[in-house]
């Protein structure tokens, strides 16, 4: 009963309920995912043109964003000074750079696809509530990464297991290449989505309420399992990284880490070959050149500079990679950035990312005068934002059209327009230079508490 009770109270539900159609349309981009203009060449069969379909989905919800933005009449919450704007601005110059490209009818493609995510994106969040939009938003998002891990793990299940019951997660791209059609998903991109929900898990174990923290163990440590087997380096850091944020910002925050510490010094002390194997486990069997090379990260990367220095200031237009570099994937947020979008593209694509940190380094300060609800949902953003942070320096994060985009540019969202609504200077250096004031943002703002010194 204590458990009905709390979902029937869950403000997450309650926000699911309301859903705007413009939510209907951010679901199209997601259904485009793994899907590729390759599938508009000679399609055949139900599968081939469905697949065909969902290439041509986003292109759809464009034009449908459109028509939603123009009936609805509402100035947009986002100034060019926003991430989301600088993010935008970044897209449109990989977009123009694309008629640099080596296949440029295909680049154009990309770069449309990443525009899309804005356009989109605006007409969820256009409204007279707009914070509650972006608020809704990041719940489906929570919810849709969760979905999509529960059936990569569903499909690969046979792969997951060995013998014994042994975790054999890593490579199982080479054992299952493709899915009804499409490509399945890397190690590090399974990791991926299981880090999501388990992050969120682990912050509702930690901050939630007492009487359903004990459920949220369960895809904590089935979701952590399967970040663990996929033995992606990258993404172990993020959430690593990911669970210390959640941890820090918590007001027992030395206890829990004094806890974890007890809990790796145990652990030693129980198996002595603890370390030994914790070696081999990051090693991933391979030798100490091809480790500290990161996979043949650094060797890429080394070539993606000599591609960028062809181009310096527009770049070779989106998957410039791919398209310049034999089918080699950057494995860099803003080396493919560089490469891309060149330095008038890389200066917005790095500032959106500053910016936002200094947001939410400011509302991190002014949580404690929030609803309980997003005060909750910006420590799971932050979160969020920590992993996908960490993870691209060894991956391309929310550089290119894809699930890190579709996960990220969410957050970038909440993060500013909550961040307008308490009105907190960008660059405030002290607790007391913030001050309470409302904006206009819908007809009846939340109420807010003054804050406390």
């Amino acid at each position: 009963m204590v458990l009905l009770r709390s979902i029937k109270k869950s403000k997450a539900l309650r926000l699911l309920g309301t859903m705007p159609i413009g939510l209907v349309l951010w679901l199209m981009l997601w259904v485009n995912i793994d899907s590729g203009p390759w599938y508009l060449r000679n399609p055949s069969g139900l599968l081939g043109y469905l697949h065909a379909a969902r290439t041509l989905l986003p292109f759809a919800a464009i034009i449908l964003a459109w028509v939603i933005i123009a009936r609805r009449q509402i100035p947009t919450v986002f100034s060019w000074a926003s991430p989301v704007r600088l993010m935008t601005l970044f897209g449109v110059v990989a977009l123009f750079s694309s008629l640099f490209s080596p296949r440029p009818l295909e680049a154009s493609y990309w770069g449309s696809l990443y525009l899309s995510v804005f356009i989109v994106l605006e007409a969820v969040l256009v409204g007279p509530d707009s914070l509650k939009n972006a608020s809704q938003l990041l719940v489906v998002n929570w919810i849709i990464v969760s979905l999509y891990a529960v059936a990569l793990i569903i499909i690969g299940r046979h792969e997951l297991f060995g013998e014994g019951g042994r975790l054999i997660g890593y490579g199982i791209i080479h054992r299952i290449p493709v899915v009804v059609g499409a490509t399945m998903s890397r190690s590090s991109g399974i990791s991926r989505f299981a880090a999501i929900p388990a992050t969120i898990a682990f912050c509702a174990i930690v901050r939630g309420k007492k009487t359903v923290r004990f459920l949220w163990l369960i895809p904590f440590f089935a979701f952590t399992a399967v970040i663990i087997t996929m033995q992606s380096r990258g993404s172990i850091l993020g959430f690593a990284a990911a669970i210390c944020f959640v941890l820090l910002t918590h007001r027992s925050r030395l206890k829990m880490l004094l806890l974890v510490v007890a809990i790796l010094v145990a652990s030693v002390c129980i198996d002595n070959a603890f370390p030994d194997r914790t070696v081999e486990y990051i090693y991933r069997g391979q030798d100490r050149v091809e480790f500290l090379t990161l996979s043949g990260r650094t060797r890429t990367w080394a070539r993606g500079w000599e591609l960028f220095k062809e181009s310096p200031l527009l770049g070779s237009g989106p998957l410039a990679d791919r398209y310049s570099l034999h089918g080699e994937h950057m494995h860099n947020a803003y080396l493919y950035a560089l490469v891309q979008s060149g330095i008038l593209g890389t200066i917005p694509f790095v500032a959106a990312w500053l910016v936002t940190w200094l947001q939410l380094i400011n509302l991190l300060r002014r949580r404690y005068s929030m609803e309980p609800f997003h005060k909750e949902l910006l420590i799971q953003a932050g979160a969020v934002l920590v992993f996908f942070t960490v993870r691209s320096v060894p991956e391309s994060s929310a550089a290119f059209y894809g699930v890190d985009l579709l996960i990220m540019l969410p957050v970038l969202a909440y993060f500013h327009i909550l961040h307008e609504y308490y009105k907190i200077p960008l660059l405030a250096k002290t607790r007391s230079t913030v001050t309470t004031r409302r904006i206009r943002l819908t007809p009846r703002p939340y109420r807010l508490r003054p804050f406390r010194r």
